[in-house]
């Protein structure tokens, strides 16, 4: 499929995703208290109850989500720049006589029509 990226790409992102997930809801678990501090210093009224409710789920989700990445990123077996470079091109059936092409190619080697719009 067009567009996605080889296997040994995800272990690096998680490296680095993980971790931001991890600031995220060290962020969102102060938000209420930080909204409460600000409106009160400008003389405004907030619904903590309300700015809490979504504090409280969106932070432990964060927390999840970025302590399983970092687990997955920094563990396991790295795929190696060779292994990378040496996956073969992607092969997509012609939507007209359904052999495998390339995905790259736009006309069809054996039907010579076009494989894209």
């Amino acid at each position: 499929m067009a567009g996605e990226l080889p296997r040994g790409y995800f272990k690096p992102l998680a490296k680095i995703i993980g971790p931001l997930a991890i600031w995220m809801a060290a962020g969102w678990a102060a938000y209420p208290y930080l909204i409460v501090k600000i409106s009160n210093a400008i003389g405004e009224t907030v619904d903590a109850a309300e700015v809490e409710l979504f504090s409280y789920i969106t932070a432990p989700a964060f927390l999840i989500a970025g302590i399983l990445l970092t687990i997955y990123g920094f563990t396991g077996k790295e795929v190696s720049d060779e292994e990378i470079t040496n996956l073969g091109p992607r092969e997509w059936p012609c939507p007209h006589c359904l052999k495998p092409q390339l995905a790259d190619n736009e006309i069809c080697d054996n039907c010579g029509r076009y494989m894209r719009k």
